[in-house]
Formats: C-alpha cells, sequence, structure tokens
C-alpha cells in the first residue's frame, strides 16, 4: 500500500501541476488570441490602405510623368519669349505637379515593397502569437513595434495617395495650357510623346 500511496500522491501534485499550467496557457492563450486578433485588424487597415494607394493610377501617373519630361524639357529650351501671367502660373503649376509625380513615379514601388513587408510582419507575429512561440514579455514589445510601424505605413500610404491624387488633377489642368504654349511657338505641333505599353 505504501506503493500505492505514493504513486497516488504524485500522480496528484502531477495533476496538480499540470492544471495550473493548463490554466496560465488558457490566460496566455487568450491574451495571445486578443493580441493576435487586433494585428490581424491591423493588416486589414493597412491593406486597405495599401488598395487606396494603388488605386491610383500607375498609367496615368507614368503618362503623366512622360509628359512632364518631354514637355518640360521642350520649355526649357525652346520658350524665349515673356508668358502671360496666366500662363506664367500654369508653367509652374505644372513644373511643381510635374515634379510630384516624378517622385511619386520613383517612390511607387518602394512604399509597395515596404508595405507587402509590413503586412508580412504582422501576419508573422499574428501566427507566432497563436501558436505561443515566443513570450508575453517578448509579445508585448514586438507588437508595440509592429503597431506603430503599420500606423507609420498606413500614414506614409495616405499622405502619398491624397499627394499624388492632388498632383495628377494639377498636371492635368496646367497640360492644357503648356500644350498651347508648345504649339505657339513649335508650329502648331506638340513633341513626340512615346506611345503607352499595353
Amino acid at each position: 500500500m505504501v506503493i500505492n500511496t505514493f504513486i497516488l500522491k504524485t500522480l496528484v501534485i502531477l495533476f496538480a501541476i499540470a492544471s495550473g499550467m493548463g490554466l496560465l496557457s488558457c490566460k496566455n492563450t487568450q491574451a495571445y488570441d486578443k493580441f493576435a486578433k487586433e494585428l490581424d485588424s491591423l493588416s486589414i487597415v493597412v491593406q486597405q490602405a495599401t488598395n487606396t494607394f494603388k488605386s491610383i493610377d500607375s498609367v496615368s501617373s507614368m503618362e503623366a510623368y512622360t509628359k512632364y519630361k518631354i514637355y518640360g524639357d521642350f520649355i526649357t529650351t525652346h520658350l524665349k519669349d515673356t508668358v502671360t501671367k496666366t500662363d506664367a502660373e500654369k508653367l509652374q503649376q505644372f513644373y511643381s505637379s510635374g515634379k510630384e509625380i516624378e517622385t511619386f513615379v520613383k517612390l511607387r514601388t518602394d512604399l509597395i515593397n515596404h508595405t507587402s513587408l509590413t503586412m508580412k510582419q504582422l501576419k508573422n507575429l499574428s501566427n507566432d502569437l497563436k501558436n505561443g512561440s515566443i513570450t508575453s514579455e517578448e509579445a508585448v514589445d514586438f507588437i508595440s513595434k509592429e503597431k506603430r510601424n503599420a500606423e507609420l505605413t498606413i500614414e506614409e500610404l495616405k499622405v502619398n495617395t491624397e499627394i499624388a491624387s492632388k498632383h495628377l488633377t494639377y498636371f492635368a489642368e496646367s497640360s492644357v495650357y503648356v500644350e498651347n504654349i508648345i504649339k505657339t511657338i513649335n508650329g502648331g505641333n506638340l513633341p513626340a510623346l512615346p506611345k503607352p505599353i499595353q
């Protein structure tokens, strides 16, 4: 009977330890699930901001950028006469909006790649939380960093979307005036633009 009592006590102690660990694990799992859901929600917001950013037509942006470079170079080289105040303002608008479009075109791919990396990091952290692969201390630190990174990415996407949209509109408005100036000094013709890639 001594052996059975010893085995029974050992089993009771092991059961108590396992139950305690199960309760702690359950509490951690609940906390991790909460964090994982928060990260998943943040991923959705990042994806929505990315989709809005991508909705700016890259073909239109490239066409505007090409027109800015070719027409801008032509104006710089060939415009010798004084222009009206309205034409001068439209030329200024053409150059400033064209410069913003140039920046947008050059940074667009980098920003999309950065956003993809942010999404991947959020997903990996969410999976690590769901799998219990990291400690609660690590989780708090990682979550804080990834949330801040995601918030900055969302803000950067939002700002660049607004800037690109605004300057594409300004550029389209000023292009009409610039084309008229070019036609006036170039016998009614515009410089040839490359055909868009289909």
